[in-house]
């Protein structure tokens, strides 16, 4: 017999986990489990007895040693579930007990102890370190524990109850209080959430755990759903949670305020955050108003990835620290930035030990609400729980009414409740109100005592309800609360005292008292908020209009003389008191505060805004107007919105007019967005292409302005029939680059010089491109400039043919386009892998073109374009081609007129309109040197040989003889037009020049084979056989037709089929 301490774990929901995870990896899981605990008891003078199933029994020669044990376990579990190497996050639960044990053969120890800490284990909650008070008394001198009574249990197989404790980590420090707003009016009890609460206690467990969750709760206004949510917080805090919560304003559209605010509730946490707050600087000082970032408008979309990817970093350190509760409340009022963000959270923070609660009113969200599309994405997500709260039934206001009287007989309280049920169907905002109001006026207790004809005496509404308690308050806070409903949901005691001329030791003393009677709640030190919009609404609702105007010129004015930057409040309260003018003004600031915060939606509909009340202003400053023009096209290039262009239009015409240079320059550098404008092709912008070179005779070579503006003018000129202008402006400006030594705004010039130069012969050029920008992204690590390296490089590859080369080169771009979070770059690099896929003849081709368009149709122009010019190079190969006349004719219309006309004279031509096609190929005389040269002329050639045209066949093939190997592949790789080298052998045979002709074929089907181009390969083997047949071979050809015609019956290729058996009956 000797005495000792013991542990035992169990791993919470094993069989559970094994059926998400599968046996395979729950095996391996459980090797790690083991492996992890056994370390840990071993760290501490333990031994492990034996392994229980999914759990450890262990013996340790004190209670300090088993203390110890158990909150490292707990520590190591957390750590594993967030580490690499983690299999899956999982949970223990702990039993401590210490006592007298015997050791019997095997070394496994019995007694009353090893009986304590085993019923304590399974009494345990995920997460939870459960022991007697003998452990608490031998090991309570360990510095960083804490010993939490919880009363006695019954244990099974003891004759007396144990005192139990709960064993809490304080390595960690004490989580922060729940914050105010989240403190629950406790008059009345949560009633009827119980299925509700439960779905939170599941989620929570499992978020704890290191399962990261969503929980969206909707409910109509007055549901309860703060109410709700303040329950779920206390038990989130209790179990050692740190819990956050902001609120979406409905007056104001600050992005990211609800963020900011809980956020703010996090300073002295962590380190970064004070810093961020502190200095006003940095990625992640972006998401609180006021910051001094730059905008950056040069790469927009990387630099709201860094403020998101900033404020992810800092919730997986809050909740390494402690599990983490982030409650966003009203995101029916949320801006578009503020759900972006969230939605970021969410995708980034499977693995972390965080639940994101948000409440919602679904019947206040517009059809283009951008939360709309996050609900409908995690409708059926697994992680996601959707509550709706339901009115309360009559039992549950009867429970309402019992905690009020909890004597009185069962069937007054129970008619009552009936009556105040009817009264405010169920709606549990108004039952309380009325409850409260009915106890406070002495008419509830008299309804209770008498008799069952006794009739309550009900107001008529809830506005009549909050009236009569406003006019029990002390005289002069009805004013003071009139003052505070026009500033706000929330509001500071400072800013009531401005407005209303009094003390603000007064004013608290007066809102303490209306807080005790629950018509609002304090939020901080000097901050109040009303506790419902009802309440609000209802003390508004007694001003007339002239009366409210004049308190909001009084918050405005009060708001101004303290210096504040509240830009949205003072421009709402301008313009609510008829101020139009001061309104605009601040407008625009909060606009461009917008921009340094990244959140370009919410800019895009301020600039608009302010764009709106110039417009109506008949002494607005020409520059204002500029500013408002350019501001709202920035935003909206930042977006990909391509109505960027006549904004910025707009405002060049008007800073021109007020020869304003700065602006006139700052507009130029923003008129075009490399690389997406392919839908504009041959419509080049004839006034943005004046305004740039305005915009250069004005700014001087030592200026990097002037560097981009030479860029940008080269890229809109990319069209141009004139190949010289651009060369020059492009080497104007790589010059002028080397002599600022800034390697992204060398970047900048290499990937204009890539696209406006971009034509068959400047292929050894580009490639040398994509390795520059290599050269300069290991410099600079940018990840955007990393994109455009492998990106060119992979079309390159697929230009010279080399399909595999250019297929590991997309794979491997991947992670950068997962680092960039770009749209833009996963469609270009989705769309160029469905060309290759459609070089290959993929059977599933079509279908990728059409997943293609239903994935980016929404987000980018040029999908359109995209899927006509792919679907038709599938009816190509299909011999389908002859049925898509009437849409091709459509295309001629548009920009690209010159490929499409190529297209559909192939079209007319197979469909047997040979005067058309003659007709639309006479149109097309010398073909501008762009990125559609060489498809165009592919297409041309095949019309020329079809009709007979041996001049236009001799001219062709004189252009195309250099570039024999390569693929035509359109810009950006939008599709193919196949083996140049089967154009270019079907050209010399149509001229008679069969030696040429054979080799040219031959190289063809032995390239096509290479890299897996089956269509290419049937095609050139039917083209290389008649050449055969005009050389005079006998055998060859029967067998390449043979082998042709197997594949292309395989394969669908119906004109294929058709010719080669043509040729096979001849």
């Amino acid at each position: 017999m000797s005495t000792g301490a013991i542990l035992f774990t169990d791993m919470v929901d094993s069989t559970a986990l094994r059926t998400r995870i599968g046996d395979d990896r729950a095996d391996l899981l459980r090797s790690h489990h083991d492996a992890l605990l056994a370390s840990v008891v071993d760290a501490h003078r333990g031994t492990v007895t034996r392994f229980t199933g999914d759990g450890v029994k262990a013996a340790f020669p004190t209670a300090s040693d088993a203390v110890g044990a158990a909150i490292a376990i707990q520590r190591a579990v957390v750590d594993y579930g967030i580490s690499d190497v983690a299999v899956s996050a999982f949970q223990v639960r702990v039993g401590l007990a210490v006592g007298e044990v015997t050791i019997d053969d095997g070394g496994d120890r019995r007694g009353v102890a090893v009986i304590e800490a085993a019923r304590l284990e399974a009494l345990a909650r995920p997460g939870e370190i459960l022991a007697t008070e003998m452990v608490r008394m031998l090991g309570h001198r360990r510095s960083n524990v804490t010993f939490e009574e919880l009363g006695e249990r019954t244990l099974k197989g003891l004759d007396r109850p144990v005192l139990v404790y709960r064993v809490i980590d304080g390595a960690n420090g004490t989580a922060p209080p729940v914050p105010r707003v989240l403190v629950a009016d406790q008059r009345l009890p949560l009633v009827g959430r119980n299925r509700q609460v439960d779905a939170f206690r599941s989620q929570w467990s499992e978020a704890r755990a290191g399962t990261a969750g969503l929980m969206l709760v909707r409910g109509q206004a007055g549901i309860g759903k703060t109410r709700f949510v303040s329950h779920c917080a206390e038990l989130a805090h209790e179990s050692g949670a740190i819990v956050l919560c902001g609120l979406c304003s409905s007056d104001v559209d600050v992005p990211y305020e609800p963020l900011a605010m809980a956020f703010r509730t996090a300073s002295g946490l962590d380190e970064p955050l004070d810093t961020a707050i502190a200095t006003r600087s940095g990625s992640l000082a972006r998401l609180f108003p006021g910051s001094t970032s730059n905008p950056g408008e040069s790469q927009p979309v990387l630099a709201r990835l860094e403020l998101f990817d900033a404020v992810a970093a800092l919730v997986r350190r809050l909740s390494r620290t402690h599990p983490l509760m982030l409650v966003v409340e009203d995101l029916h009022w949320a801006t578009a930035p503020t759900v972006l963000l969230l939605r970021h959270l969410i995708e980034e923070h499977n693995d972390q030990r965080l639940l994101i609660v948000g409440t919602y009113r679904e019947g206040d969200l517009e059809a283009s609400h951008p939360l709309r599309e996050l609900l409908a994405d995690t409708r059926s997500a697994k992680q996601t729980t959707h509550a709706h709260l339901d009115l309360l039934t009559e039992s549950d206001v009867a429970q309402l009414v019992t905690s009020l009287a909890p004597s009185a007989p069962v069937t007054r309280i129970a008619a009552i409740a009936e009556t105040v049920h009817g009264e405010t169907t169920g709606n549990p905002f108004f039952a309380s109100e009325l409850l409260h109001h009915l106890a406070s006026t002495g008419q509830l207790d008299k309804a209770l005592e008498g008799g069952a004809d006794h009739r309550l005496p009900i107001p008529d509404s809830v506005h009549d309800v909050l009236g009569q308690r406003l006019a029990r308050l002390a005289p002069g806070t009805h004013e003071l609360l009139t003052i505070a409903a026009v500033i706000g949901p929330t509001f500071d005691v400072d800013l009531v005292a401005d407005v209303s001329g009094q003390q603000p030791d007064d004013v608290l003393d007066l809102l303490e008292d209306v807080a005790r009677s629950g018509i609002v709640i304090e939020l901080g030190v000097d901050r109040f908020g009303f506790v419902h919009a009802i309440v609000r609404n209802a003390l508004l609702d007694e001003l007339s209009a002239s009366r409210r105007a004049r308190v909001h010129r009084r918050v405005a004015e009060a708001l101004e003389a303290r210096g504040a930057e509240q830009f949205d409040e003072l421009a709402r309260h301008w313009q609510l008191a008829g101020a139009e003018s001061n309104s605009t003004k601040h407008l625009a600031k909060a606009a461009r505060r917008d921009m340094v915060a990244l959140a370009y939606e919410s800019a895009r509909a301020r600039y608009q805004q302010v764009i709106d009340l110039l417009h109506r202003d008949p002494h607005a400053d020409v520059v204002e107007r500029a500013e408002a023009w350019l501001g709202l096209g920035a935003a909206a290039r930042a977006l990909g919105d391509d109505a960027f262009k006549q904004a910025v239009a707009r405002a060049g015409r008007l800073a021109r007019t007020a020869r304003n240079t700065a602006l006139m320059a700052e507009a130029a550098s923003l008129s075009t967005w490399l690389g997406t404008s392919f839908f504009m092709a041959e419509m080049p912008d004839v006034e943005l292409i004046e305004l740039c070179e305005d915009a250069i005779g004005m700014l001087a070579d030592t200026d990097p302005m002037r560097v981009r503006i030479l860029a940008t003018l080269a890229s809109h000129l990319t069209f141009a029939p004139e190949r010289e202008p651009r060369v020059k402006l492009i080497e104007e400006a790589n010059d002028l680059a080397v002599q600022h030594g800034d390697p992204l705004l060398t970047a900048e010039v290499l990937h204009a010089e890539f696209v406006c130069l971009w034509e068959p012969a400047t292929l050894d050029r580009r490639e040398q491109i994509a390795r520059d920008l290599g050269r300069l992204a290991r410099a600079t690590g940018d990840p955007q400039t990393e994109f455009l390296s492998g990106f060119f490089t992979a079309y390159c590859l697929a230009e010279r043919g080399d399909l595999p080369g250019s297929v590991t080169r997309l794979h491997e771009l991947a992670p950068v386009v997962e680092t960039t979070k770009s749209d833009y770059y996963e469609f270009l690099t989705t769309r160029l892998m469905v060309t290759l896929d459609i070089m290959r003849s993929a059977p599933d081709a079509q279908q990728q073109v059409d997943e293609l368009f239903h994935r980016f149709g929404a987000k980018h122009v040029d999908a359109e374009t995209t899927w006509m010019i792919q679907t038709a190079v599938v009816a190509y190969q299909a011999g389908t081609m002859g049925e898509m006349v009437h849409a091709l004719q459509a295309m001629t219309t548009g920009p690209q007129a010159t490929m499409w006309s190529a297209g559909l004279a192939v079209a007319l031509l197979w469909s047997g309109d040979v005067a058309g096609a003659e007709n639309v190929l006479g149109r097309t005389d010398e073909i501008p040197r762009n990125y559609f040269w060489m498809p165009v002329q592919q297409a041309r050639a095949e019309v020329a040989v079809g009709l007979g045209r041996r001049d236009l066949c001799q001219h062709l093939y004189d252009q195309l003889l250099e570039y024999a190997g390569r693929a035509g592949i359109t810009g950006s790789g939008s599709s193919s037009f196949g083996l140049v080298s089967r154009t270019i052998g079907m050209l010399a045979h149509a001229l008679d020049d069969t030696r040429t002709a054979l080799e040219l074929l031959s190289a063809a089907v032995e390239q096509a084979d290479s890299i897996g181009a089956v269509f290419e390969g049937v095609s050139s083997r039917r083209h290389l056989a008649v050449a055969l047949r005009a050389a005079g071979d006998g055998d060859q050809p029967a067998r390449l037709l043979e082998e042709a015609l197997t594949v292309a019956e395989q394969r669908g290729f119906t004109r294929e089929t058709m010719l080669i058996s043509q040729l096979l009956g001849a």
